[in-house]
């Protein structure tokens, strides 16, 4: 288990870049001198989903189904090892039954899993019809999996959702290439070693798939691009589903490297041998059979060329956005200039296969970013997370053809450790990560809006007018949102009547927003606001309070609005 926590850790990163590292870490203290403060990102409040010394570093999926949310971790305290798993149903802070609950194999169900060969977390997807699988690798060989339905209720159960009586499933372990699984279907997921250079297609349920004899991913191109990148948090493994004419069944997987740790040599037109690469198989799913056609016969091809002077990249998959790919890129990672820019690029599906194209820009750094992670929603939504002075998100509506820009998200004191992320909708995400706020570390999830925290509060007019009993305003919300609104005469406000001694109530109300958009809402005036509103010539200077409580968190605004009343 060590072996893991070394590759994953930001301490093995510094070893790489050292400097972004050490960015990374002061970040707080380089804001102060920049000339513009970033955008910072809508939060709601991180929740603990485990007790102190029991974090690890996190998996996390949603189901838009049934909006359940599902966090894994390796359980770091023997003799208890496995995996943790948390269910949290949709709305909930805390974990189905009160705590997580420990996914593990005995020695009697899998003989392999015995003394050192212990299992932790390899894996963990939601399947195309919502069933959740959590993929569990042991040290030295192999996959085993647990299956529930999107509700979660298997793993709350005696059995657990253990499949094939804990015997393996696929040959492939994730050991080394921690998160490297997609769903292939409701029945299959693809598991990538990229560190040993294996692919499986793989039945979730076994038995476990046929035996792979030798290497069968990016073999033939001469040990380029080989192995996990270091400064990433997602997959390196994605799927879709091949376009017509392909038959139905058929898939296109997609693997991704880079060749930080590859041979020294000149990549095809390039400057030197820093570059990303990648390899497409198209198959028929069938877990069941290695013949020629299906996925496991065919394997993943030697990479080829994905980008020059680039490392680190991570694919998004899952929605209807299709494919895609984040990564650091720029003339400084190949040393032939000083720029460093953080780039997606969208795959292009063929019937037999595809490209990636054209880069689009997400930001301009002074350095490269750790961290990254990019993932689809169930719909055209695409989200990228990233470290770099701060931990950043951004969300595309579009598939990533557009992005709305970085914003960042405020650390706890304890920090933000080996951050992870699941795409919800709508620019809505979720962050898990673990972090040490003092007692020990801890496995944490945040619900988070990628959007600037000073342009999320919904907007109101400085003024309106009213017809002595009502009072029509029109708000406006970036996202969907739950607003409470009053009119208020503060305490000491002159008029030409009075000057008020308390505060007086004039109107208040509530609405609801599903999404982004406007709304007009009436109030109806309280008696002693229809009674200053005539007083006063039907014209008042008023406060205007507005609190709108989401999953986000409760966001407030004050200002003044003034009413006329219309004649």
């Amino acid at each position: 288990m060590q072996r893991q926590l070394c590759l994953r850790g930001r301490s093995f990163a510094a070893a790489r870049r050292a400097s972004t590292c050490v960015l990374v870490l002061v970040a707080g203290a380089l804001g102060v001198a920049v000339a513009i403060a970033p955008a910072v990102a809508v939060a709601g409040p991180p929740h603990a989903l485990d007790a102190p010394q029991n974090g690890e570093d996190p998996l996390v999926a949603y189901d838009p189904a049934s909006k359940a949310t599902f966090v894994a971790w390796s359980d770091p305290q023997a003799p208890n090892s496995g995996v943790e798993i948390c269910v949290l149903p949709a709305g909930a802070s805390s974990c189905s039954g009160g705590a997580p609950v420990l996914l593990s194999v005995s020695s009697a169900e899998n003989p392999a899993i015995t003394g050192d060969n212990t299992i932790s977390l390899g894996g963990l997807v939601v399947l195309p019809n919502g069933d959740v699988v959590v993929i569990g690798t042991p040290v030295k060989e192999a996959s085993v999996a647990w299956e529930s339905p999107a509700d979660g209720s298997a793993f709350l159960t005696s059995g657990q959702g253990l499949q094939n009586s804990g015997a393996f499933i696929s040959p492939v372990s994730l050991f080394y290439a921690f998160g490297n699984a997609v769903g292939l279907s409701d029945t299959d997921v693809g598991l990538l070693d990229d560190y040993g250079d294996y692919f499986s297609d793989s039945p979730f349920s076994g038995p476990e798939s046929p035996t792979i004899a030798s290497s069968n991913s990016n073999q033939g191109n001469g040990g380029l691009y080989p192995r996990k990148p270091l400064g990433v948090s997602g997959s390196e493994i994605g799927a879709e589903a091949a376009p017509a004419p392909a038959a139905a069944g058929t898939d296109i997987v997609v693997g991704v490297g880079d060749n930080y740790a590859g041979p020294n040599t000149t990549l095809p037109g390039c400057v030197n041998s820093a570059g990303t690469g990648y390899g497409v198989s198209v198959g028929t799913v069938n877990g069941a059979s290695n013949a020629a056609g299906t996925l496991n016969g065919a394997g993943l091809p030697g990479y080829g060329l994905l980008a020059c002077s680039a490392e680190d990249p991570v694919i998004a998959s899952g929605g209807t956005a299709g494919m895609g790919v984040l990564e650091n890129e720029g003339d400084g990672i190949s040393g032939a200039g000083s720029t460093y820019t953080l780039d997606y690029r969208r795959f292009n599906a063929t019937a037999t296969g595809g490209s990636f194209g054209a880069p689009v820009q997400l930001a301009s750094l002074t350095g490269t970013a750790d961290d990254l992670d990019a993932v689809d929603d169930s719909g055209t939504g695409v989200y990228a997370m990233w470290s770099k002075d701060g931990l950043h998100i951004d969300y595309s509506p579009n598939g990533g053809a557009s992005w709305d820009g970085p914003v960042l998200v405020s650390e706890p004191a304890g920090g933000i450790a080996n951050p992870i992320i699941a795409g919800v909708g709508g620019g809505s995400l979720l962050l898990a990560y673990k972090s040490n706020p003092g007692p020990g570390t801890e496995t944490f999830l945040q619900e988070l809006l990628a959007i600037p925290a000073s342009s999320a509060a919904p907007t109101v007019p400085s003024s309106t007018t009213s017809n002595g009993s009502t009072v029509t305003l029109t708000i406006s919300c970036p996202a969907a949102c739950s607003v409470t609104v009053t009119i208020e005469l503060p305490s000491g406000s002159a008029s030409a009547a009075r000057k008020s001694s308390k505060t007086v109530t004039l109107a208040s109300g509530h609405f609801t927003l599903g999404g982004k958009g406007k709304k007009n809402l009436t109030l109806k005036l309280t008696n002693s606001g229809k009674s200053l509103l005539e007083k006063d010539h039907g014209k008042l200077t008023t406060r205007l309070l507005l609190t709108d409580k989401t999953a986000h968190g409760t966001l407030k605004l004050t200002k003044t609005l003034r009413i006329t009343k219309k004649r």
